[in-house]
């Protein structure tokens, strides 16, 4: 659409300019030109604001992705250690029962 308008309005203004029009026309071309550019730079500077808040929005959503992965890894973590020290307790206060476990399996 604003390729449109920039089209329409060089067009016009080239037709008034070879016609030969007066300068109330004239001032009206520049006016409607000028409008246009403005809201050429309008529109551009929006963009550049979507842009900002879609990174932003990113880069949110992939902090919360790795702070949940991290945690989710950390409590895996902490599972394991704590089934080793079960273990390890379970062995110390009585050393046969792995031997036992191990007889029962064959």
């Amino acid at each position: 659409m604003l390729n449109r308008n920039l089209i329409v309005a060089g067009l016009v203004a080239g037709i008034l300019a070879v016609t030969g029009c007066s300068k109330e026309s004239e001032d009206s071309i520049d006016t409607a030109a000028e409008n246009v550019g403005n809201d050429v730079s309008e529109a551009v500077s929006n963009a550049g604001d979507q842009l900002q808040e879609a990174g932003d929005a990113v880069a949110e959503g992939a902090n919360t992705a790795v702070e949940n992965t991290a945690e989710a890894v950390a409590d895996g973590a902490t599972a394991v250690a704590e089934g080793a020290s079960d273990v390890a307790n379970a062995t110390e206060s009585d050393p046969m029962a792995e031997v036992e476990d191990e007889d029962q399996q064959y």
